[in-house]
């Protein structure tokens, strides 16, 4: 089957479908977190705020912020490996 794409066409494709892929994976595995893991991931990855603006968020401790954040790294190297 042919899908007419040539060269770099094709490498582009495979890229979009193996982003798409790990963002499936991703999402999966955020959604086994605990709420305040994801909420920690969130709040520093895709919404760009640092720890305290986190804790202010969350209405915990910094050192709280540190914990969910290195829980939820281990759980998502867990679940992704």
């Amino acid at each position: 089957i042919s899908l007419g794409l040539v060269g770099s066409e094709m490498c582009i494709e495979t890229d979009v479908i193996e982003r798409r892929e790990l963002s499936i994976l991703l999402n999966l595995a955020l959604a086994k977190l605990t709420h305040k893991q994801r909420q920690t991931i969130t709040a520093l990855y895709f919404d760009g705020l640092n720890g305290k603006e986190t804790a202010r968020m969350l209405n915990c401790a910094p050192c709280t912020v540190t914990k969910h954040h290195k829980l939820a790294l281990k759980n998502l190297k867990a679940k992704l490996a």
